[in-house]
């Protein structure tokens, strides 16, 4: 299959345009996935802070049979970075940004991540949703 190895700018917590690059423990890549989302920015009901908010529907497309005949390498490892044609996962991002500074910004960030499993092909019923809070600084120069 042909791939780009990019960042995948979809979003700031499952992929990879993401502080601390924690991409790595949630969703990894693009690959094996497809998805859709909305996206309002420039929202600005504060005269000082500018938001933005971004919802995201993840499918799987790769085969459900892979994991069930224990053709991947440690399956409880790949959860999320191998979703199958029978899982779906759903990222809700907020955040907000302040400017302090010409060169200073304050980036307030709260996201959210429901992960659904196929339970009869990961043989796993209870994951629970994933959060992050963050407060990012940013300076420029």
């Amino acid at each position: 299959m042909p791939l780009v190895n990019t960042g995948w700018l979809i979003s700031s917590y499952g992929f990879d345009d993401v502080y601390a690059n924690e991409s790595g423990q949630r969703f990894a890549d693009a690959t094996g996935k497809v998805a859709a989302g909305i996206m309002l920015e420039d929202i600005t009901y504060i005269d000082w802070m500018a938001q933005q908010l971004k919802i995201i529907g993840i499918w799987g497309t790769n085969d459900a049979s892979i994991v069930k005949n224990g053709h991947l390498e440690n399956p409880t490892s790949n959860i999320a970075k191998y979703l199958t044609d029978k899982d779906f996962a759903l990222e809700v991002n907020y955040e907000g940004t302040i400017n302090l500074h010409e060169q200073l910004k304050l980036i307030p960030s709260v996201a959210y991540i429901h992960l659904d499993l196929d339970e009869s092909t990961w043989g796993i019923s209870n994951i629970e949703d994933a959060w992050r809070i963050a407060l990012v600084t940013e300076y420029t120069y």
